[in-house]
């Protein structure tokens, strides 16, 4: 009886999670088709990731209002239009809230330091050796970051 307890409840587990893992590719597929047959625009299958997002990640919700509430600190009232902004440059959305963590830092230094601003060589390795983005990829988040300080000063 224990071992069949144990069995359930070690299957039900990964079986909602390879479930999910497919329910997630299918609807990338199906978004993607939609926007190469001229469906539906860029735009319109950038907001249907965020729902997407936003339903599958209901227990998330939390960190992502901690995340605005930085952001708000530093004077950002659209985090939506910076992650739409960084999932269209090649940021996986599992590396999206890493990277937007690593940029209140970013931005907090481009405010202080105006024009002088030099991403700290400790930055450059947890852009790329522990959330592992590319150099392009670490530039443009850079160059938003120093964007956004410039414009919320």
């Amino acid at each position: 009886m224990k071992n069949i307890i144990s069995t359930v409840l070690l299957y039900l587990p990964l079986t909602l999670l390879a479930q999910n893992s497919l329910e997630k590719a299918d609807i990338r597929e199906r978004i993607e088709t939609a926007v190469e047959r001229g469906e539906i625009t860029r735009e319109q299958a950038d907001e249907r990731y965020a729902e997407f997002r936003k339903r599958m990640n209901p227990n998330k919700r939390g960190q992502n209002t901690e995340l605005e509430k930085h952001y708000n600190k530093l004077g950002v009232n659209n985090l939506d239009r910076i992650k739409k902004n960084l999932l269209n440059n090649g940021i996986a959305e599992n590396q999206l809230d890493q990277v937007l963590r690593g940029m209140i830092r970013l931005i907090q230094v481009a405010k202080a330091d105006g024009n002088n601003s030099e991403m700290n060589p400790r930055m450059q390795i947890y852009f790329q050796d522990r959330i592992g983005l590319n150099q392009e990829q670490v530039e443009h988040v850079i160059n938003t970051s120093v964007r956004i300080a410039k414009r919320v000063r």
